[in-house]
């Protein structure tokens, strides 16, 4: 037990230097060449204020429904245990009403990447101040981790549900094209732990950025 709660420590640790790490200015670096020559960027089309607030909302349904709105979270719960146990039966959930609520997670999930998928590209943005335009830097280079991080989430859980359905091939929809040069890392709830972090980091920047 002590062992588990050290990893849940040390786990929490990381999370937050994670998020940190993401929103910082410093992330920017890695879009850096040397001697400050900027990489050419692949921008997508103009942006409007409506798609931001679609996509911001996608975002926000899932944080909503694994986090603030579950009802699941204990008082003062680590992040780390709290993912461990959406991803395990609950007391008395029989096998059938948990395989739903798990699914309805990942469907959620794979609904906010898809609503986002615009935005793993900088877009042209009429508001072009350097403020805004580090804000989408951002937004979109976590935004692009993600379709990636859901196919290892899913791969996760069937892997430790049913592992007969781990093959990538029947893995459909817009994860599709990330099926084949992901693979799980850790365990699902490790797997949705990180996937949580990089929603809520991005949900986080497309509160402020503007068009």
């Amino acid at each position: 037990m002590k062992g588990f709660q050290g990893r849940a420590g040390k786990r929490a640790i990381q999370t937050r230097r994670l998020f940190f790490c993401l929103l910082a200015p410093g992330f920017l670096a890695t879009l850096r060449q040397p001697g400050g020559a900027q990489r050419a960027v692949h921008r997508a089309p103009w942006v409007s204020q409506r798609r931001i607030n679609e996509a911001a909302a996608a975002l926000e349904r899932a944080n909503r429904l694994l986090v603030d709105d579950s009802g699941l979270r204990l008082p003062n719960e680590t992040f780390p245990n709290y993912t461990t146990r959406l991803m395990t039966p609950q007391p008395n959930e029989k096998p059938a009403a948990y395989k739903a609520r798990v699914g309805a997670y990942l469907t959620t999930l794979a609904d906010a990447a898809d609503a986002t998928a615009w935005a793993r590209r900088m877009p042209n943005l009429r508001d072009d101040s350097p403020e805004n335009e580090l804000l989408w830097q951002r937004a979109s280079r976590i935004l692009s981790y993600l379709p990636g991080r859901l196919v290892k989430l899913n791969l996760a859980w069937r892997s430790e549900t049913a592992p007969a359905l781990i093959g990538r091939a029947d893995l459909t929809g817009p994860l599709a094209p990330f099926a084949a040069a992901s693979s799980p890392t850790e365990t699902s709830a490790g797997e949705l732990y990180e996937t949580l972090t990089l929603l809520r980091a991005a949900l986080h920047i497309l509160r402020d950025a503007r068009p």
